[in-house]
């Protein structure tokens, strides 16, 4: 499991397995959001059996599931709120950890212009490939 630091209250990883819940309960995290629809890939944990190993651990769980065509300014907003209920690190996953970090720069839409999302994904070193047409398209300012 590689889990990237987006800044001070958000990281991002991949597939999570139910075995590395503790690890990262011991990581300081507080709150995970599955970013990933169930049944996307075989061999993938479902929602509800990580949700359950999370809780017993006292980690708030959230599913939040989007695909890179269904991604929307609705799901950001989510996102957001969630982020500003959280009570200490949060740790959001999908397939690879790209859609998670997209949806957190679109859930930053509201408060910064396509070009200052660009400049912050290019400062904490989220992929920017595809980056500037994905927001336009996204992103509705």
């Amino acid at each position: 499991m590689e889990i990237r630091k987006i800044n001070a209250q958000v990281s991002v990883s991949g597939q999570i397995q139910a075995q590395e819940l503790q690890q990262i309960a011991d990581a300081g995290f507080k709150m995970i959001i599955n970013n990933r629809p169930d049944g996307e890939a075989p061999g993938q944990p479902s929602n509800s059996e990580l949700a359950e190993v999370a809780e017993s651990l006292g980690l708030k769980w959230y599913h939040l599931p989007v695909t890179m065509k269904s991604m929307n300014t609705e799901d950001a907003k989510t996102l957001g709120e969630l982020l500003q209920r959280a009570a200490g690190p949060v740790l959001a996953f999908c397939r690879s950890g790209r859609r998670s970090s997209l949806l957190y720069l679109m859930s930053l839409s509201p408060d910064k212009s396509i070009s200052e999302i660009l400049e912050y994904a290019r400062v904490t070193g989220i992929d920017t490939d595809g980056l500037t047409e994905f927001l336009k398209f996204h992103v509705h300012q």
